[in-house]
């Protein structure tokens, strides 16, 4: 969704569309976009008059509308896969929910072993993660700083366990940095944040690259668990077995 439109054509912040109209690359887009679909009398039934003035200045770009419309419906492509992915998460979500009690439990009885505890603080750490963007305004903060205490612990031991971790810096304005993490089975997880600080000790390497994969960070680490142990979610849970199953491939 737009900051300032849905795709509905419904009026949402005018406030906000009059003190970034001019240089916000995705609402001329969008601009051009209403122009390119039914013409300027279609942007004016959208946009109060008060604006129109604004719009023009936008608006007033020698750029092929053609052009305009191929950015805007790659835009709007990239939207539809990112509410996809919400979904396909909001999905896993409902279905964790129901043995995530348990399954933390097991992985925390066999913290002793390294892997399973790099394991445990990514788990910790993606459900800080998605707590802090679905929690009061208040928690948020204490949220997020759990994420970076958990990512913290995981990071120092990391070099111990063999698999691929680095970072990439952002340019985003919101965000310093991404880090990443392969486990085992190619499964890759990521994070944002905020303080490049935090990543003391990990290397950038430019030459990997993001997989294309968004929002599966939790439903990766639950998989690489079940596959390294596949007993862990066995109604009796033996220790010892599901610790041989992970030492025998992790």
């Amino acid at each position: 969704m737009s900051r300032y439109f849905d795709y509905e054509y419904n009026e949402v912040d005018y406030d906000k569309l009059e003190e970034n109209f001019c240089g916000d690359t995705e609402t001329v887009a969008y601009a051009r976009y209403l122009m390119n679909r039914g013409g300027w009398d279609a942007f004016c039934a959208l946009i109060p008059a008060k604006y129109q003035g604004i719009a023009e200045t936008a608006l007033d770009e020698d750029v092929p509308g053609s052009v305009e419309l191929n950015r805007v419906e790659e835009f709007l492509a990239a939207k539809e896969k990112r509410e996809e992915s919400d979904t396909q998460k909001r999905l896993f979500l409902y279905d964790f929910r129901d043995y995530s009690r348990k399954f933390k439990l097991r992985m925390s009885k066999m913290k002793d072993l390294l892997k399973m505890r790099v394991l445990k603080n990514l788990l910790d750490a993606e459900e800080a993660n998605i707590a802090a963007k679905n929690c009061y305004r208040d928690y948020i903060a204490a949220n997020y700083e759990r994420k970076r205490r958990f990512l913290k612990q995981a990071i120092a031991d990391l070099p111990q366990t063999g698999w691929p971790y680095w970072y990439h810096k952002t340019n985003d304005g919101f965000t310093a940095y991404i880090f990443y993490v392969e486990l085992p089975g190619g499964l890759q997880v990521s994070w944002h944040g905020t303080d490049i600080a935090d990543m003391k000790g990990v290397c950038e390497n430019k030459s990997r690259k993001w997989d294309g994969v968004v929002g599966v960070t939790l439903e990766r680490i639950v998989e690489c668990v079940q596959t390294l142990c596949p007993s862990i979610m066995e109604d009796k849970f033996n220790r010892t077995k599901c610790a041989n199953e992970f030492a025998k491939v992790a």
